[in-house]
């Protein structure tokens, strides 16, 4: 999928879930649509183009940590790829730390954009 596919499918996920998980409990689909909410806030932090402040990033690092909770609480480890390991693991608020923002060193507008 394509960055920009990728970012439109993200947007929108949350109408899908009733029909991907079409049996799931209303408090599951909850948690699936405040996980989606996360990623979404997470993602667009990460698509900043202004340098970052340290409050910034403990922000943005907050939203990470949140999202990566709900991620594993929903689906265990074997949901976990190499960009949210990077995500959770605060690779990604290193790297803010050292140089203030991702964006300009991008080559197709952020890397998290892959997980999907």
């Amino acid at each position: 999928m394509s960055n920009a596919k990728a970012r439109k499918f993200v947007e929108k996920v949350e109408v899908l879930l009733p029909v991907i998980f079409p049996d799931a409990p209303e408090g599951e689909l909850a948690q699936w649509a405040e996980a989606m909410r996360l990623l979404k806030v997470s993602m667009a932090w990460l698509h900043k183009r202004e340098d970052f402040t340290d409050d910034d990033i403990r922000s943005f690092q907050d939203t990470a940590d949140d999202f990566i909770e709900l991620w594993i609480e929903l689906n265990g480890s074997e949901g976990m790829s190499c960009y949210l390991h990077d995500l959770g693991a605060g690779h990604f608020s290193y790297y803010l730390s050292k140089y203030r923002n991702l964006y300009r060193y991008s080559q197709q507008g952020t890397t998290i954009s892959i997980i999907l």
